[in-house]
């Protein structure tokens, strides 16, 4: 019976939370631990775990840009988290014809390897994009009704990378890292010679490789079948599956390649290994985590038939060398018994170990193939396009300041906005749109000292000596701002979310009048994004939210933190509009502190009170809860009525003064 194997489904970074079972697989984790404690290392696992979906968003980033200019379409990239089932989860990459997603297992560490190796899991996806017919196509229709997408993937793996490495030779290095990577993983006796159906038709790799490989698949299994596999390969991978004839003899070579392995599945789920075939041969069991167990992609469509052919006959005249397959004579009952002079002949030249008659098949690891590996990847390595390559990908990673957002989005209603409410607005950007006139940069003229004006000179009045010099003023550079506000909306807000609403966008709307960038978020027991940082405000409403829940803003502030370490922009400001009570309040002071530790970070806390609230207090009273709801931040401004928040701007343009 079939092994099935699930559908890969991606699932990207959404839900951040730490859950039950992360918990309790951390190291650090306890059966005894008090509820304080487990708090405590769930906060600490979400803050990482954001921090890694942080990192991962701007790689993704990085790969976006480039696989939409190679394929001239918008296509999207994730780092996902595949299906935790079965041999799925495995697979390095997956894509459904329009977005690639890259199995986050890939990138555990972010060294120059991995980089190098993503990059050809990245390409090979694109290749996919560009060349692999799509479910609806007439092809792939008769494929999947003869059950054979599992024998058609590891040969349009092939055919698909032969055209790229010819359309995009730079990719050549990163797949052929990518390819050994693979190869390494998989290096036990048991598999390496089943290797050799998934790399002969890769001739971007070193030949002495595909050598040593071929020699131990013909060992095994003898060069008649060696031969055959490779003829359907090397002929499979230059036809164009789009043009009819071509997309009929595929179909052909496909179940002669599945027959020959014994690739059919019963359902179509996964390989049929083990039950024999017409050829006798019942052990070639091809590895998992290949393309092998995936379906076919329904979105995109490929490139035209007349750019493919084009691209497959500059491949075909430039064709790697191919491996030494001895030819067998008689039937393939005889390929085993003389296997051991085709392996002697296979591997002249090529690194393979002599054998007597009398020597058994079975071989343990073989040292040689594995250091050969292993000096491959080294020299890949070394090499300048590598080099480049990584250099690129770091600098591009280091640069992006692509944050996509990490939680979800929150329902909203418009809220209309009074004529006064968005002279409030106006007013509070004049604070900032003053200041920062006076901060441009621009010549300060007339000086005492300086650059000598020359026509100021030759027209001198001897009594304005001291007006003969101008001077270049570099202006302050604190005046590009990426702002982040959080909005306190849970169930204690329910009186003033129409005032905390409104403040909200207030700063936003007055922030980018001097072009800053802005992202709102809401916060009760849960965080959910109001606006991006593309989103504008609209002049003549604000997004309104209800109120409900507890009060933790702990993952928006982690968001926050994200977003400040993430972007090249000098000044970083923090918002947070709430009524003064926190849950966990000493962890959320403490995240507060950390983002005030970023270099240009600037922090205030909107308190949203009512005449009542205030009123009842006493001055020392309000003072010392006003210092309490501070939470940390550099400054603290109380708002009763709206045209208070105008107060807001002008502590913010205050601290940005003295810096």
């Amino acid at each position: 019976m079939a092994r099935r194997t699930s559908r890969v489904r991606p699932n990207t970074f959404r839900d951040l939370s730490a859950n039950y079972w992360e918990l309790n697989q951390h190291p650090e984790f306890r059966g005894d631990m008090s509820w304080e404690e487990r708090d405590e290392l769930s906060r600490f696992i979400t803050q990482d775990k954001q921090k890694r979906a942080q990192r991962f968003d701007a790689i993704a980033n990085v790969y976006q840009t480039a696989d939409s200019i190679l394929t001239n379409s918008k296509v999207a990239v994730r780092i996902a988290t595949f299906g935790m089932l079965q041999e799925g989860n495995n697979n390095p990459a997956w894509s459904d014809g329009t977005n690639i997603y890259l199995n986050d297992k890939v990138l555990k560490d972010i060294d120059d390897k991995t980089i190098i190796s993503l990059n050809g899991i990245n390409y090979h996806e694109v290749a996919h994009l560009l060349w692999t017919p799509r479910a609806g196509s007439e092809v792939v229709k008769q494929l999947s009704d003869k059950k054979l997408i599992s024998a058609w993937n590891i040969l349009e793996d092939q055919r698909i990378e032969t055209l790229l490495v010819e359309r995009f030779p730079s990719t050549k290095i990163s797949l052929t890292s990518s390819s050994l990577t693979y190869i390494v993983s998989n290096a036990t006796e048991e598999i390496l010679p089943t290797l050799f159906p998934l790399i002969t038709g890769r001739k971007y790799l070193p030949l002495d490789i595909r050598q040593l490989i071929a020699d131990k698949f013909i060992n095994k299994f003898g060069a008649s079948l060696a031969n055959k596999i490779s003829d359907i390969i090397n002929e499979y991978r230059f036809l164009i599956l789009s043009s009819k004839s071509d997309g009929k003899r595929a179909v052909e070579l496909v179940e002669q390649f599945a027959d020959l392995l014994n690739l059919k599945s019963d359902d179509d789920n996964g390989y049929n290994n083990g039950n024999g075939s017409e050829n006798g041969i019942d052990d070639v069991n091809v590895p998992h985590g290949t393309c092998g167990n995936r379906k076919p992609m329904k979105n995109g469509r490929t490139e035209s038939v007349k750019s493919q052919t084009k691209t497959s006959e500059s491949a075909q005249a430039n064709d790697g060398e191919q491996e030494q397959l001895i030819e067998q004579s008689g039937d393939s009952s005889n390929a085993k018994a003389d296997s051991n002079s085709t392996n002697n002949a296979g591997s002249s030249g090529s690194g393979g170990n002599t054998k007597s008659d009398n020597e058994t098949q079975a071989d343990p690891i073989d040292e040689h193939l594995v250091n050969r590996l292993n000096e491959a990847i080294d020299d890949v390595m070394k090499s300048a396009q590598a080099r480049q390559d990584v250099r690129q990908v770091r600098q591009a990673i280091k640069q992006s300041d692509a944050t996509h957002n990490n939680v979800g989005k929150t329902s909203y209603k418009n809220l209309s906005l009074s004529g006064d409410e968005r002279a409030n607005a106006r007013a509070f950007g004049n604070e900032l749109v003053k200041l920062q006139i006076d901060n441009d940069p621009a010549w300060h003229r007339e000086l005492p000292s300086g650059k000598l004006n020359i026509q100021r000179t030759m027209n001198m009045d001897i009594n304005n000596l001291n007006t003969l010099f101008d001077r270049w003023d570099t202006g302050n550079e604190a005046f590009d701002i990426e702002a982040v506000i959080l909005v306190d909306n849970s169930g204690s807000m329910d009186g003033q979310m129409p005032e905390a609403c409104r403040s909200a966008w207030t700063i936003k709307k007055a922030l980018e009048a001097i072009d800053a960038k802005v992202t709102v978020y809401v916060f009760d027991d849960e965080t959910k994004l109001l606006y991006s940082a593309n989103e504008k405000a609209n002049v003549q409403n604000c997004r309104f939210v209800g109120a409900g829940g507890s009060t933790n803003p702990m993952v928006g502030l982690i968001e926050a933190e994200n977003i400040f370490n993430a972007t090249r922009r000098k000044t970083k400001l923090l918002f947070v509009v709430t009524d003064g009570e926190w849950f966990s309040e000493d962890e959320c002071n403490k995240a507060i502190t950390r983002i005030n530790s970023i270099k240009g970070t600037i922090s205030n806390l909107v308190y949203i009170t009512n005449g009542y609230q205030s009123n009842r207090l006493d001055k020392d009273e309000l003072k010392k809860s006003m210092q309490r709801w501070k939470h940390n931040c550099h400054a603290i401004t109380l708002v009763n009525r709206p045209k208070d928040i105008v107060n807001v701007a002008r502590d913010v343009v205050r601290t940005l003064s003295n810096r």
